[in-house]
């Protein structure tokens, strides 16, 4: 944020007559008139030398607030510069000016030579315009949020007090109703701390049913005996499947939760079923039996075959390769 402060001020002016008076002029205590807003060193038979008191009403500054930054805008009326010997600038400096209001006789020596700002060589001012001056970190340190702050302004010859050349005048004129103070600040007070506390737990359960039917099937060879002229029985093998399933399920749950600061609850199950069927068929066909250990069998007596429909000895005795003949024998 920043914010402008416009200025009151005036000068106050030193002067005598004879070259002897630099010294007395320069170091005088007070001074000899009051005049209008200028920073001004001249020697041409007299010696005068005026220096500029300006103050801005900062009182409005809020509390609790960091200065970053300054600058003064100047507005200048005229300039002049005789004598461009590398002294030839205006500068802003530190002042210690009983009234802020307005400067009087007594505040002549109140100007010191402590600079608050960066220096502008005359030549280099626009007249008629707007000038800026950067504060440094000393006038930014100087700025009162609780009532006025004061600068003083004044030209390079009288702030290093050293004697300008004969018959030269540089000076600089302004307005200080036009002129302005611009504060740029951060507002401590305002800045709001916004904690964000809301955990996201992130689920993500895992399930990986895995389903494993295994069809193995077994040959059970049947024996179809026949009958042949020679009285002699052939047996016959013919695989029967039968399948067994053997499913195995094994769910892995793995849920995890990992908080984190953000203003949003976003749980994101992901299911993965995995289905994977293995088949192994083994087929283990037998021909180690005989006709006599088949009758041996409980399971498959002539008795349980005739109670079964399809396997009638009407149904047998009409077999060309299986007769009633060939059974009994």
């Amino acid at each position: 944020m920043a914010d402008d402060f416009y200025g009151i001020g005036n000068s106050v002016r030193g002067y005598g007559f004879g070259d002897g008076l630099w010294d007395a002029v320069h170091n005088a205590a007070t001074g000899a008139d009051t005049d209008s807003f200028q920073a001004r060193t001249v020697r041409n038979v007299t010696v005068t030398i005026a220096r500029g008191f300006m103050s801005f009403n900062t009182s409005a500054l809020p509390d609790g607030i960091s200065i970053s930054g300054a600058t003064i805008s100047l507005y200048v009326d005229s300039k002049l510069a005789q004598d461009s010997d590398g002294r030839d600038y205006v500068s802003w400096v530190q002042s210690n000016q009983a009234d802020p209001s307005v400067a009087v006789l007594a505040d002549y020596d109140q100007a010191t030579t402590t600079e608050v700002s960066d220096r502008i060589n005359i030549g280099s001012l626009t007249a008629s315009a707007l000038n800026t001056f950067t504060l440094n970190s000393t006038g930014i340190g100087l700025i009162n949020p609780k009532g006025y702050t004061c600068f003083g302004f004044r030209e390079g010859h009288d702030r290093e007090n050293d004697i300008i050349n004969d018959a030269c005048d540089n000076r600089v004129y302004g307005t200080a109703t036009s002129s302005y103070l611009t504060v740029t600040y951060t507002d401590l007070t305002s800045a709001s701390i916004s904690p964000s506390t809301s955990p996201s737990p992130s689920q993500s359960p895992s399930v990986s049913p895995s389903v494993s039917p295994s069809s193995s099937p077994s040959v059970s060879p049947s024996v179809s005996p026949s009958s042949s002229p020679s009285g002699g029985v052939s047996e016959s093998t013919s695989p029967s499947a039968s399948t067994s399933i053997s499913p195995s399920l094994s769910p892995s749950e793995s849920p995890s939760t990992s908080p984190s600061v953000s203003p949003s609850t976003s749980p994101s199950p992901s299911v993965s079923p995995s289905v994977s069927p293995s088949v192994s068929p083994s087929a283990s066909p037998s021909t180690e039996w005989t006709y006599e250990d088949k009758s041996d069998d409980p399971v498959w007596t002539s008795k349980d075959r005739a109670d079964d429909p399809t396997w009638a000895e009407k149904d047998k005795s009409s077999s060309p390769t299986w007769t009633f003949k060939d059974k009994n024998a």
